[in-house]
């Protein structure tokens, strides 16, 4: 199978078709994220280096159940060291209600990683502050038909982020959307 870093926790779920899950992140102000490559890698840290604002910042590629994401969004803030972006994992094909699991963050800052060798993001470990943010931001699109908040029971162990060092902060509810297409400007 697919080896990687485990994902981050999925907090969000989305029902429609791959077209409305793209034309609702577009509708929203989000983009799609560049894939992370030694290549997008250098470049970004030039970037920051130089100060440039780069509107395609590379997200890491994060495994759920040893696979990569389907999609991945960000949307950036006016500095470099922040942003919103979400990977998404497409969990079952139907003809008109695809499933897809959304892992929400926020990065807040750049931290130097031991464990990776590397400068990495710092991501909030509030996280549902983000799912709530990207909810607002598709339902202000009009790219929501119906919502509906479900329970889970939190797992046994504590969940960390940011190389294990920040105790992920939720409330453990999975907010799924039944998505449409979005209104126009």
């Amino acid at each position: 199978g697919a080896r990687g870093p485990l994902g981050d926790v999925v907090n969000l779920a989305l029902v429609g078709s791959a077209e409305q899950v793209r034309n609702a992140f577009a509708a929203a102000g989000w983009s799609v994220a560049t894939k992370m490559t030694m290549r997008t890698d250098f470049e970004t840290f030039l970037k920051a280096a130089r100060g440039e604002g780069y509107e395609e910042q590379p997200v890491s590629t994060l495994m759920l159940d040893q696979r990569p994401p389907d999609l991945a969004f960000e949307k950036l803030t006016d500095t470099f060291v922040k942003r919103h972006h979400a990977r998404i994992w497409r969990w079952n094909d139907a003809a008109d209600s695809t499933v897809w699991l959304v892992a929400a963050t926020h990065d807040r800052g750049i931290e130097f990683s031991e464990a990776r060798h590397t400068f990495t993001h710092l991501v909030d470990p509030d996280i549902d502050v983000e799912r709530d943010k990207i909810v607002s931001d598709l339902i202000a699109a009009g790219a929501v038909a119906a919502f509906r908040d479900l329970a889970r029971t939190p797992p046994t162990g504590l969940v960390t982020m940011n190389d294990g060092r920040s105790p992920v902060a939720t409330d453990w509810r999975l907010v799924v959307l039944r998505l449409q297409n979005p209104h126009g400007p």
